[in-house]
């Protein structure tokens, strides 16, 4: 039997909008097309076809008042919704999670595999930026969530020992689940479409940051060295809680373009001298986009970018085989960002880059070598799950 014969079930957080979670989505959907989707809860319309098109089961939460636009406020009733689907008849499961999606209840006789994009990033080490005093949240939230907060770590924990095998998007997301779960698992990159984007070497005078605005983001950082230095920024996305507080805060150097067309982001990331990536993600897609389109990347030191940006500052004693492909500071600080900005302008006048090499350098993530390696990684788990639980019916005789 052919991997892609199997009944599988694919198991999604919610499906609200196109993100990296969904672009991997995307791809197991490619891999398996007759794959029934299951999500805690649906947007019509939110997601690609590709994705729009596969039969979608929600949970009880579809039917809550505005749960498409406040889903987050639903948190303690989802290992509850996630547990209540039912997937006797599936041969295969396999869940994207970065909250609740891999705590689904699977038959034992059905091997399930986990791509997990980061633990819970509020409960666990990400818990002080998003309800600490710097949180911007209300004083009665920060006294109310942390117990909830420790059910939802001993369900995360409990949760995760369901699951058959686990893949981190990331090493620092399998560092983390390491840490967290106590769990070993194996390293496949998210997939990028680095052949959409193109290089130029003829930049414009502005810098690129593309962002959500959740605390994880560290867009403060950004604002605050541009309103300090007074250079051009081009700010694009639309979602996240403190998009309002943002715009306030900005000077008139910077410019909010929101949501902006496939085309449109190709054209910016080409054209700008430098994209800004101030926040830890588990690995960043923006990035990886930028140095696509040959264009450099200055970032926070932290998380997923320390093995897709190679710096053009190393720390003393580190050296990398490749060619740099971006600027690192290493202070979450605005005064940090804007040394990291002006060694920026020196090396781009001095030294320059090598526009060619950074795009070869990044097909290393493309969409092609993760189904590839994905595949690859399903079908040999579902054949060592099924040859595994065929020597202990034949031990138990």
């Amino acid at each position: 039997m052919n991997i892609e014969d199997l009944k599988v079930a694919l198991v999604h957080d919610w499906l609200v909008g196109m993100g990296g979670a969904e672009r991997c989505l995307e791809c197991f959907c490619e891999i398996f097309p007759n794959a029934d989707i299951y999500t805690l809860i649906h947007k019509e319309g939110s997601v690609n076809q590709k994705i729009e098109g596969h039969r979608i089961h929600t949970s009880f939460l579809q039917n809550f008042p505005f749960s498409k636009s406040n889903y987050r406020y639903l948190y303690a009733l989802m290992p509850t919704a996630i547990e209540q689907f039912d997937f006797r008849d599936y041969d295969l499961v396999i869940s994207g999670s970065s909250v609740m999606a891999k705590g689904a209840i699977v038959p034992s006789h059905i091997p399930h595999i986990s791509y997990i994009y980061s633990p819970m990033r509020y409960a666990w080490e990400m818990y002080p930026e998003y309800f600490g005093a710097k949180s911007y949240l209300p004083f009665w939230q920060r006294l109310v969530i942390p117990p909830l907060l420790n059910y939802i770590r001993m369900w995360d924990v409990v949760s995760t020992n369901r699951v058959d095998y686990l893949i981190a998007d990331s090493k620092v997301v399998a560092d983390r689940i390491d840490s967290a779960y106590k769990r070993r698992s194996i390293v496949i990159y998210p997939p990028v479409n680095v052949d959409f984007f193109e290089k130029e070497d003829k930049k414009e005078d502005y810098y690129l940051m593309v962002t959500s605005f959740e605390p994880n983001k560290r867009v403060d950082i950004a604002i605050e060295a541009f309103n300090e230095l007074g250079l051009p920024l081009k700010v694009v996305g639309d979602r996240g809680r403190f998009l309002k507080r943002f715009r306030r805060q900005a000077n008139s150097n910077i410019e909010f373009l929101g949501k902006v067309t496939d085309h449109d982001l190709k054209y910016l990331y080409s054209k700008a001298k430098a994209t800004v990536f101030p926040g830890i993600d588990d690995f960043g897609i923006a990035p990886v986009e930028s140095i696509a389109s040959g264009t450099p990347v200055i970032t926070f030191a932290a998380g997923g970018v320390t093995e897709t940006v190679i710096p053009a500052n190393p720390k003393i004693g580190k050296s990398y085989r490749s060619k740099p492909n971006g600027i690192y500071f290493y202070q979450p600080t605005a005064h940090s960002l804007v040394d990291a900005i002006r060694f920026f302008q020196k090396f781009d006048r001095t030294k320059g880059w090598d526009r060619e090499s950074m795009r070869k350098y990044s097909e290393r993530f493309s969409q092609k070598e993760f189904l590839k390696k994905t595949r690859k990684y399903f079908k040999d788990s579902y054949y060592e799950f099924m040859r595994n639980r065929l020597k202990a019916k034949v031990y138990q005789i």
